[in-house]
């Protein structure tokens, strides 16, 4: 990952410039390919077949053939047009609707009709040639779509006749050719792996493309090698990636077993490392935690991937290539932050939240960040990369993070700019009554003279976490404000009750189990405030927050608090007196 620089305007001029160049250089590769002649892929025969891990939804299939796709958070009614030739209502549908994602669905529904519905809608894209919409011919879309034609292959070829299997087959020769070239032009980053993971798909399924074969799977390991990190993180810091990248994988490499082919070795490696991390980013609901760009929970495609895995590893506990730290204990999990932004280009969806915090005990989750969703307001997008959108410290109401985010930078580069801290990092240390994670960033430093630390500890039995944040003067003693405002937030999922105490000293939360949990503080001011919840959601999701507030002085400044979990139950206003320390030294409770 990129070590970043300070804020600073030079710093700001010199990171993009370096951007800059790697797009010059990549786009001057690009045009070289352009002249290189590439012959045209011939798909005879489906000879291997490579069905997905997830199946679709019988319900869904009964409104595709109604002629209303629910697509990316949008329906449309067909209502007897073919659906291709409409005006898409958001460039997300159009991208959905051609990457077709739902023949899943049809396939689902086991009868007869939604097959020879699936062909004719097969049949309607195929014959419309030059005319579909310009995001047909993204390269993530166009990749999407072959693999999904592979994986839905036999379900649409049986009983086909030999017009449609002909011409089904051409296409997917086409659809390689085009896709081929595309991924020699494609600058570095997921979609330049999602197109080779279509084109290995090709090259395992279709009878015809033998000659390229060792090429395209040879292909594929580079660039899991160039993109999957030693701990098995994607360049792109995004948790969901994962999830998807693997869905992808599992099926492909079980089919190339079942060839006489060689498993590519790069293949091989990139799931053995993807998988331990997978279990790290999930919480007792099964689903993701919500950093950098993640969703939706995905908890049903996690678990289609967890129960395809034949070792059924522990989750590891710290991931330092990606930048995550795990503690748990119990039945309670945090999932951390511990890195720096991904590099320019790499991540549409990262977030400026070093040092935050997700805490789930058991099925349920408390603390969270506010997490992002495909089917809201793209303005609530925005509003959630910042800091104060996520569970950790802020100073003077300003992102960790300068995030640039415009048309130019969308022209130029494909997503927003996040220009991070200097330094993010963090350690582990297990002791027999808990483990203790030590984390500090400096993304404070330049504005404010102050970097932030972050200590937790989780108890063994995982009924006590305790934190401590604290804001240190730099090295240097550059402070701008003695007298700087910070706040350190607590989003708390919506499913939680939260209850002030009658002396305003804590916080009792009550889960869906009936499960409470005591919050207390010291060292700051303690309120609950009004926060959203956006992950997977199809609209923001109200919720409350626990915001602790405060002036950092010249020395710095700590807050300490704590959540405990309570043993018996309580009413919800009953007074509980605060602890009269909240130490982190391991054991002490």
């Amino acid at each position: 990952m990129l070590v970043r620089r300070d804020a600073t305007p030079s710093a700001l001029a010199l990171e993009l410039a370096e951007a800059a160049l790697r797009r010059s250089a990549q786009g001057i590769a690009r045009r070289a390919a352009r002249w290189t002649p590439l012959r045209l892929l011939r798909a005879e025969r489906l000879v291997q077949p490579i069905p997905p891990l997830v199946k679709g939804n019988p319900a869904l299939a009964a409104e595709i053939y109604r002629g209303r796709f629910h697509l990316a958070g949008t329906l449309v009614d067909a209502q007897n047009r073919i659906v291709f030739e409409l005006a898409p209502p958001t460039e997300a549908f159009a991208a959905s609707l051609h990457g077709f994602g739902w023949l899943m669905h049809l396939e689902a529904a086991s009868r007869e009709l939604p097959r020879v519905q699936a062909r004719g809608l097969v049949g309607d894209w195929m014959g419309m040639s030059a005319r579909h919409h310009p995001v047909a011919r993204r390269l993530d879309v166009a990749s999407r779509r072959l693999i999904a034609w592979i994986q839905h292959g036999p379900f649409l070829l049986h009983n086909a006749d030999a017009g449609f299997h002909e011409a089904f087959m051409a296409s997917l020769g086409r659809q390689a050719t085009q896709l081929m070239n595309a991924i020699r032009l494609a600058p570095s980053g997921r979609n330049r792996l999602d197109a080779a993971i279509a084109l290995a798909y090709a090259a395992t399924a279709l009878g015809g493309l033998e000659s390229v074969r060792a090429n395209l799977l040879e292909r594929l390991s580079r660039e899991l090698e160039q993109q999957i990190l030693p701990d098995g993180g994607h360049i792109s810091r995004n948790p969901a990636v994962l999830v998807e990248l693997l869905l992808d994988l599992l099926p492909l490499r079980d089919a190339i077993e079942r060839t006489s082919c060689e498993l590519p070795h790069g293949l091989v490696a990139a799931i053995e490392r993807m998988l331990p991390l997978l279990r790290f980013f999930l919480h007792g609901d099964g689903g993701l935690a919500g950093f950098n760009g993640v969703t939706d929970r995905m908890a049903g495609a996690a678990r289609a991937i967890v129960d395809a895995d034949a070792v059924h590893g522990r989750p590891i506990t710290l991931a330092p290539h990606v930048g995550y730290a795990r503690l748990g204990h119990g039945r309670a999990t945090v999932i951390a932050d511990i890195g720096r932004p991904p590099a320019i280009g790499l991540n549409p969806g990262a977030q400026a939240g070093p040092l935050a915090f997700e805490f789930s005990d058991g099925p349920h989750r408390i603390v969270v960040n506010c997490g992002n969703s495909r089917l809201i307001d793209p303005r609530w997008t925005e509003a959630s990369r910042r800091t104060a959108a996520h569970s950790t410290a802020i100073l003077g109401e300003r992102s960790s993070c300068l995030i640039v985010a415009n048309r130019v930078t969308e022209k130029l580069f494909g997503s927003p700019l996040l220009f991070g801290p200097r330094t993010v990092e963090g350690a582990l240390q297990s002791h027999p009554g808990g483990t203790i994670l030590e984390a500090r960033h400096d993304g404070y430093v330049a504005a404010y003279g102050y970097g932030h630390e972050r200590r937790l500890y989780l108890a063994s039995d995982g009924a006590d976490l305790r934190g401590e944040d604290r804001f240190a003067p730099s090295p240097d003693g550059r402070t701008t404000d003695p007298e700087t405002g910070f706040a350190v937030r607590f989003h708390l999922h919506p499913s939680v009750k939260v209850t002030m105490a009658r002396d305003g000293a804590s916080v009792v939360l009550l889960l869906p189990n009936r499960t409470g949990w005591r919050f207390c503080a010291r060292g700051a001011r303690l309120e609950v405030a009004d926060s959203v919840y956006l992950l997977g959601q199809a609209a923001p999701r109200r919720t409350r927050q626990i915001v602790l507030t405060g002036t950092v002085g010249a020395e710095g400044t700590a807050v300490k608090w704590a959540f405990k979990r309570i043993e018996r139950r309580s009413a919800p206003n009953e007074y509980i007196a605060p602890p009269r320390e909240l130490p982190l030294e391991p054991g002490t409770r």
